[in-house]
């Protein structure tokens, strides 16, 4: 009974090995770039040349001709007959991620029964509880569902999340074994010319972060130089009859275009934020430009009441799209690159700049992305993304 327990564990990491290595090649893997490695089993070591042994690995290079990965992705699979995935198991994975280094680890814990709701609750930080970062995947032969956003859309979203990683319902995302890869059930039907109903299988276009930033920019910078309602004037030109509201909204939720009414409503809570605030416009005007039809269609608003329901990849589809667009909104790249040059010839750094574990260029980093926040008027999160990605 111990062998078949172990057989079938080295069985479950294989396939989900596979999978992630499907991710990792179509573009769909948070965080990894088309330069990432995947590795079964490779092992890392902390500051105190004690041994870490991840299941699975990812290296992200910013480029192809980058020598050392600039984030590293640990994923840890727990296989089991019917129970649950232990605390202690979720507890030690998290300090792992910590004991490499917080800011350039992120860490995916895999099982194919479901999660401990302390565990769901620790991920997400839940109920005003500070987020452990570690995302939460439930793959078996049902399907793939992730806790990968930062903020579910509503409350009946939680709720079904909650329930498919507890393992009490079985995943809406049905995952196939074709052609020696990977794929939606829905997308399969598609490849072989089943027709399937317009109102349940809605296509996102496929565009790359090139793309994206390509239609941002080409829009943005009609609108230049950067100014404090530069994100309100491009808003005007994209809709004309767009107007702007703040009201109370549900939490986590900071801004929802109205297509009935023609307003984009954003959340009182950062009314005060003028740089959450910009990339919340900046968001919805991705959604306009890259969405209009499928948001139309589909809701009546952008994060509002649905008309049809919608996939959950297809919401994550619309989302990092949207956040893609957001950035090169908000930090045209020529303008970011000279501003990020400028700053740093400004404070005497060499070029060029680092971003990895050494407390000094740590430091730089931070001098120089606390300038392109104020600069650009944009959050610590957009310009650690920009600063992220390659030069």
């Amino acid at each position: 009974m111990k062998d078949n327990r172990r057989k079938n564990a080295e069985e479950y990491e294989k396939k989900v090995y596979d999978f992630i290595s499907q991710l990792v090649v179509d573009g769909e893997m948070p965080g990894a770039t088309k330069h990432a490695k995947v590795y079964l089993h490779k092992t890392y070591y902390d500051q105190y040349n004690v041994s870490i042994n991840p299941d699975i690995s990812i290296e992200v290079f910013r480029t192809k001709e980058s020598e050392r990965p600039s984030l590293y992705i640990l994923i840890e699979c727990k296989w089991s007959d019917h129970h649950a995935v232990n605390s202690g198991d979720y507890t030690e994975f998290c300090g792992n991620i910590k004991r490499l280094n917080e800011t350039a680890v992120k860490g995916y814990m895999v099982t194919n029964t479901g999660f401990p709701e302390p565990a769901i609750i620790r991920s997400k930080g839940l109920n005003n509880g500070p987020s452990t970062g570690v995302g939460l995947i439930v793959f078996n032969d049902s399907g793939a569902d992730w806790i990968v956003e930062r903020n579910l859309r509503n409350f009946n979203s939680l709720q079904t999340k909650m329930a498919i990683l507890k393992g009490d319902a079985a995943s809406t995302t049905p995952v196939l074994f074709v052609d020696n890869q990977f794929c939606n059930f829905i997308d399969h039907l598609i490849s072989l010319d089943v027709p399937i109903k317009e109102v349940f299988t809605p296509t996102v276009p496929w565009l790359s972060n090139d793309e994206i930033s390509k239609i941002a920019e080409n829009i943005g910078r009609n609108f230049l130089p950067i100014s404090i309602y530069r994100l309100q004037t491009i808003l005007k030109f994209i809709y004309p009859s767009a107007t702007i509201v703040y009201k109370q909204m549900p939490t986590g939720v900071y801004g929802s275009f109205d297509f009935n009414e023609d307003i984009l409503y954003i959340s009182k809570d950062i009314e005060q934020d003028i740089y959450r605030t910009n990339f919340t416009i900046a968001h919805e005007i991705g959604h306009l430009v890259l969405h209009k039809q499928i948001v139309q269609k589909y809701y009546n608003s952008t994060t509002g009441s649905q008309i049809f329901g919608l996939a959950d990849a297809v919401i994550a589809k619309l989302e990092i799209q949207a956040n893609k667009f957001a950035s090169s909104l908000l930090m045209p790249k020529q303008l970011f690159l000279y501003e990020t040059a400028r700053r740093i010839t400004q404070l005497g750094i060499r070029f060029p700049l680092f971003k990895d574990n050494q407390k000094v260029n740590i430091q730089d980093c931070n001098s120089v992305c606390a300038y392109l926040r104020s600069f650009f008027q944009v959050s610590r999160a957009v310009s650690n993304y920009s600063a992220d990605a390659p030069m």
